[in-house]
């Protein structure tokens, strides 16, 4: 009886672990350097492709490179809302106290919803409209259930 016991303490433990690890979040970066960007645009009109799978409920970065001192931002549209959302958008700049215009990065962070593909198109350009494309990130995330 005591040994059926310690079985089934034991079986449920590992059930149990299994399960809860399995749901666990999936931690997901993406990183565009300014070499991943340069060799885009030298190679392939500045189109940078990226996929990932990531579940339903998890939150995942994109972090990329951008020189502030030449006017240029990313700017961020997602193809289904209802999949994925932009969260939170960071500018980090790397000049030292009391200098602005120097390079930094741009940290994107977008949370899954729902299952589903979607395309998270993003553009480095000047200007409200668009002006001067210079790069484009093409990130296709396909969500699973989780």
């Amino acid at each position: 009886m005591k040994k059926s016991l310690i079985a089934l303490i034991a079986i449920i433990l590992v059930v149990t672990l299994i399960a809860t690890t399995s749901c666990l979040p999936t931690v997901v970066n993406i990183a565009i350097t300014e070499d991943d960007m340069e060799q885009a645009y030298a190679t392939n009109d500045g189109i940078i492709s990226r996929q990932i799978t990531v579940n339903s409920g998890d939150s995942f970065t994109v972090t990329l490179y951008a020189h502030f001192g030449a006017g240029l931002r990313w700017s961020a549209g997602v193809e289904d809302t209802s999949v994925v959302r932009s969260k939170e958008h960071r500018i980090i700049s790397d000049d030292p106290p009391g200098t602005v215009g120097g390079p930094g990065t741009e940290v994107w962070t977008f949370k899954a919803l729902n299952t589903g593909v979607v395309t998270i198109t993003m553009t480095y350009s000047a200007g409200p409209d668009g002006i001067q494309n210079v790069n484009t990130l093409e990130l296709v995330v396909e969500v699973d259930g989780g």
